[in-house]
């Protein structure tokens, strides 16, 4: 932990497309700069990139594409936490549970740099992530929930293709 997708691997790019990303997490901790994930530029902020990580307040956070846009949800530990999130035509949304929580609108690129690789599990030297982590997948070129309604998280592994 981190995990480390290469800069130059098209896998971590989504451009301006659509993607999902959702995955099972529990939380040992919840303490501020812990990284779920991300495309985080050497100096910190998240232009062009995207970080799911635990803000000041304790919240899980979304900050995607420009500087400004969040979208975030309060999480507690010791408890299993499915979390998805979506951009569809520049909407971020994010879920917890099946559970719309909130969402944003931006159009900026999501691709890796040098700078910028994607992880998982924390970035740099100071932002390791204290969770358990289960069925983390990502999906490009669709955004699997598009509304503001809730969803039946999976009971199941997701399949392998």
């Amino acid at each position: 932990f981190p995990v480390t997708i290469r800069y130059d691997n098209t896998f971590a790019g989504f451009g301006t497309g659509n993607f999902t990303i959702e995955f099972w997490i529990k939380f040992n901790s919840v303490e501020p700069t812990q990284v779920v994930c991300g495309i985080i530029s050497s100096g910190g902020d998240s232009t062009g990139g995207l970080v799911v990580y635990i803000n000041a307040s304790g919240n899980l956070r979304v900050f995607g594409g420009s500087v400004s846009p969040t979208a975030n949800t309060s999480v507690s530990t010791g408890v299993w936490y499915f979390i998805a999130i979506t951009k569809s035509s520049n909407v971020w949304r994010l879920y917890k549970d099946g559970v719309y929580q909130s969402k944003f609108t931006d159009s900026a690129a999501v691709d890796p740099q040098s700078t910028k690789p994607f992880t998982i599990g924390g970035y740099g030297t100071t932002a390791y992530l204290n969770a358990l982590l289960d069925d983390f997948r990502i999906t490009k070129g669709i955004a699997r929930y598009t509304t503001e309604t809730s969803f039946t998280p999976p009971t199941a592994e997701f399949p392998n293709k």
